[in-house]
């Protein structure tokens, strides 16, 4: 229709579709086999396929969709309209599809009989557009799933035999579905099937079958039920289950609840009379009992047993007891699976005719013409706590172990029970009922430490801990510092300093481990000329230009040792690397570039150029005298070491002997009479309440610094002399 619509509107006519009576009369016997069609909604929530058709209507001229030509208005058509997003999103909008009888059409289109026989293209267009819409409005009712409540709620379907089942095509085909004629109208019910909970294995009896059912058993010619119980026939003392398909045999256990029980003629276990359990139920003696003991009372007596769990075809990863329950259930049912003659499917597994397994240590199965048929042994209670109960591989009940026995023997050594110890540094092990199980400590793969930390192995650790660094202090190029503090300062002199020792402070400096003197010089560059360590026991290494090194004053041959004192070798970078025991490591390449690192036991312990080492870099220029002042030169000339003669550089000299001769009241000091009044002056000068008991006046140097500022207090320490 769009394509004749396109090519007269140039023409501007109207095409009458007109069709003539012999094709009507093809199309009314193909329209005849239709059944009738319903409406369908979803306004109660019914789940239901959106169908790309919208809506079917009649009546006079429409505006079709595809081409937007209108027809006259005396032509009736049929116009299926597409509804995608309704097809996309079906619950979003409550569109329906109405679809009118067919038979409608045929007495829409009988009004046109007798008009002039349309052509062959417009005879084979309309039948191609009914076409279409008949299979369209068909699959939406068969494709889509449609609930058949839902359908003849929309559109009655009317019927005429009252109370008789009804086959509509499309619904009935469900085996669920069942409608019924009742007050001239379908009336469909949809079957509920029951949950298959605790089923290993469900199958269909027949396709025609609604729903699903547990899988029965085959014994002896006679069906049972999942969970039934049965006596055998053969031994009264043993009862049978079937689970799924899979028939357990296993004798009773007779638990005994009272002290002097009878022996009834019927009965495989002794029975209690009323009076001797004390009257009580069958809850209180479950209470007492235990879940997996029944019982069975009657007026005058009860008597009690205990019963294997039936086997489970399913393994036991997917197996859960149940709250009050004795027996493990299967979490979830499979379906039953075809197999060959004379063969069966056990935890998906096949074994064949007469073939036995064993599932467990206590249960012995075989593969037979009915099924699988399961024995299973039942466990007497025995007198020992769970501590001595022990399970023995190959048996089916556990044994009760001496407590002797219960020690454990691990690479040639006992145990006690309970006792725990160490496999390795990362592996813990337990003695535990005579076994010993180990457990391996885990460790993190990438460690993340804080700032001035890293992660290391400790000796008898497991897994590395976050352990503060050792601290760095390093001279380079034109005698550039930078502390353990990480403060970077110039200094060039020409004397010796000390660059690092360890030293305690409380209102002095004491010499303990090490000290490290450095000699520097100016020309013909300023850098750092030798080092030189003094140890305890006089002790003295000087490492010395061009990679020398000298022991007390002797060249030694690298590397050199000196067992538990130091040890003298070349690194990676042929430099020279000393390592004393006390702590400390110097990199030193023979020419102006010395490296020193402490351990972190010397924190807030160290003195010198290199600084205090506390993690503060603000407070490192401290002088020899324990003041802080902010010039690097000051503080770098405190820590001169001997006397002003080691000093290459005339200014230096001059320097240091001029500061000697304002500290010229130090002979003074050494008289003994002189030390009261040397402590006064002592105090003055410091700005102290009180100066140490043993402080040594005979080596005090006072600075330029403290004179200057208390002149007064210099003045009268004159006058003392």
């Amino acid at each position: 229709l769009s394509l004749i619509g396109q090519r007269k509107r140039s023409e501007k006519k109207l095409l009458p579709l007109v069709f003539s009576a012999a094709a009507f009369r093809i199309v009314k016997r193909k329209i005849k086999k239709q059944a009738r069609l319903f409406s369908i909604d979803n306004k109660n929530g019914s789940t239901f396929c959106a169908s790309s058709i919208g809506h079917v209507t009649t009546g006079p001229g429409r505006w079709l969709p595809s081409s937007e030509m209108h027809l006259p208005t005396d032509i009736g058509l049929i116009t299926c309209q597409y509804n995608v997003l309704s097809m996309l999103t079906p619950f979003l909008y409550n569109n329906y599809i109405s679809l009118s009888s067919i038979l409608s059409v045929y007495n829409l289109l009988s009004e046109f009989v007798g008009r002039p026989p349309p052509s062959r293209l417009q005879t084979t267009t309309f039948s191609v557009m009914l076409l279409i819409t008949k299979i369209a409005c068909i699959t939406a009712v068969l494709v889509c799933g449609v609930d058949a409540v839902a359908v003849l709620k929309s559109y009655p379907y009317t019927c005429y035999r009252e109370g008789a089942l009804l086959n509509i095509q499309g619904i009935t085909n469900d085996p669920c579905i069942t409608c019924t004629c009742k007050n001239g109208t379908a009336q469909c019910t949809t079957k509920k099937c029951p949950p298959l909970e605790g089923c290993p294995v469900s199958v269909r009896k027949n396709p025609n079958s609604c729903c699903m059912q547990c899988k029965e058993c085959q014994y002896l010619d006679v069906t049972y039920i999942n969970g039934e119980q049965w006596m055998s026939t053969q031994d009264s003392c043993r009862r049978l289950t079937c689970k799924a398909g899979v028939v357990t045999s296993a004798r009773i256990h007779c638990v005994v609840p009272c002290q002097h029980p009878h022996r009834l003629i019927g009965y495989c276990c002794p029975v209690c009379l009323r009076s001797d359990v004390g009257n009580a139920t069958l809850l209180d003696l479950k209470s007492i009992l235990g879940v997996c003991v029944q019982c069975e009372c009657d007026e005058r007596s009860c008597h009690c047993y205990r019963t294997a769990c039936p086997v489970l075809d399913c393994p036991a990863s997917e197996q859960y007891i149940p709250e009050q329950s004795c027996c493990p259930e299967c979490r979830k049912s499979r379906e039953n699976i075809a197999l060959p003659v004379r063969t069966c499917h056990f935890r998906n597994r096949i074994y064949q005719f007469e073939q036995s397994f064993r599932p467990d240590p206590c249960t012995l199965c075989m593969c037979q013409e009915s099924g699988i048929l399961c024995r299973r042994f039942v466990c007497s209670p025995i007198n020992c706590p769970k501590q001595r109960q022990q399970f023995i591989p190959g048996l089916c009940c556990p044994v009760c172990r001496n407590y002797d026995l219960l020690s454990c023997t691990f690479r040639d050594k006992l145990y006690k029970d309970g006792q725990s110890f160490k496999k390795d540094v990362c592996t813990k092990c337990e003695c535990s009922n005579g076994k010993v199980s180990c457990h391996r400590q885990k460790c993190s793969k990438r460690k993340r430490c804080p700032a001035g930390y890293a992660a290391k192995l400790l000796p008898g650790q497991c897994c590395s801990i976050c352990v503060e660094k050792d601290a760095t202090c390093t001279v380079f190029g034109e005698t550039r510092y930078r502390t353990f503090d990480g403060r970077e300062f110039k200094f060039q002199g020409s004397c010796r300093y000390v660059l690092t020792q360890d030293c305690q402070y409380n209102g002095r400096f004491q010499t303990r481990a090490f000290t490290v003197i450095v000699q520097n010089e100016i020309y013909p560059a300023a850098r750092i000329r030798h080092v030189s360590i003094r140890l305890p026991n006089k002790v003295r290494i000087s490492l010395l230009p061009n990679k020398k090194v000298r022991v007390n004053r002797k060249d030694i041959n690298l590397p050199y040792v000196e067992l538990g004192s130091f040890s003298v070798m070349y690194d990676k970078s042929f430099n020279i690397l000393l390592r004393l025991n006390a702590g400390l490591k110097i990199v030193w390449d023979g020419n102006s570039y010395i490296d020193v690192t402490v351990s972190v036991k010397y924190k807030d312990r160290l003195c010198g150029l290199c600084g205090n080492y506390n993690h503060d870099k603000k407070d490192d220029f401290i002088t020899r005298s324990g003041l802080l002042v902010n010039s690097a030169q000051r503080f770098a000339r405190s820590w001169r070491f001997g006397n002003w003669r080691t000093c290459k550089s005339v200014q230096d000299r001059k320097y240091y002997r001029a500061n000697r001769k304002k500290n010229k009241w130090r002979p003074f000091i050494k008289k003994s009479e002189n030390k009261q009044k040397a402590r006064i002056a002592w105090i003055m000068l410091n700005d102290r309440q009180e100066p140490p008991l043993d402080q040594d006046f005979s080596n005090a140097t006072f600075s330029e610094q403290q004179q200057q500022h208390h002149s007064n207090t210099t003045v009268l320490f004159d006058s003392f002399l």
